[in-house]
């Protein structure tokens, strides 16, 4: 149910984010460096990984079997894996299948790492709700999600740029994000 729930979120996120590209091509060139990295954050990571969030939430917060903090880092991340399976199937369709070993190595795992980090605050935000901490669960629900978008945005930002230090960045970036995950 959660790969599918993910597949619903990159459905929802297409719908989003080509609004949210409309808007942001009337403010800046989409040549410009700086439409990249506004679009990189601010629109793609903020969209992608918030729709993963609500159908997360949504299906598994009140749960009854959402009952061990590692719980939520297998939710976000089969949430994840759902939509990235969309949305490389979206991508090889329109550019080829050389764009499927390249996404297989690089897009792939980096939705799962975006998602085990989003789940581990997902889960300590159960524990302290659980708990009756509110303030903890809202602390760290806001992390999980900021977390996970925050890598998203870098990892997009370096991707789509291009150039020869965000590539580097990028590697760099995927290499030490597989560890830490």
């Amino acid at each position: 149910g959660l790969v599918f729930l993910g597949v619903a979120a990159a459905l929802f996120a297409v719908l989003l984010e080509s609004i949210g590209q409309s808007i942001l091509s009337r403010y800046l060139a989409e040549d410009n460096p700086a439409y990249t990295i506004v679009m990189a954050f601010l629109v793609v990571a903020v969209v992608e990984e918030g729709a993963k969030y609500v159908f997360l939430n949504w299906r598994t917060w009140r749960d009854p079997n959402f009952n061990y903090r590692f719980d939520g880092i297998v939710y976000a991340v089969f949430v994840s894996l759902g939509f990235a399976a969309f949305e490389n199937i979206s991508y090889v369709m329109g550019y080829g299948l050389t764009t499927a070993v390249l996404r297989a190595v690089l897009a792939i795992p980096a939705h799962m790492g975006f998602a085990v980090f989003m789940g581990y605050f997902y889960g300590r935000a159960k524990r302290c709700s659980d708990e009756g901490n509110m303030r903890g669960k809202h602390l760290n629900l806001w992390a999980g999600y900021l977390t996970a978008a925050l890598l998203h945005g870098f990892y997009d930002a370096c991707a789509l740029l291009g150039t020869v230090v965000s590539t580097l960045l990028l590697l760099a970036f995927v290499i030490a994000m597989y560890i830490i995950v």
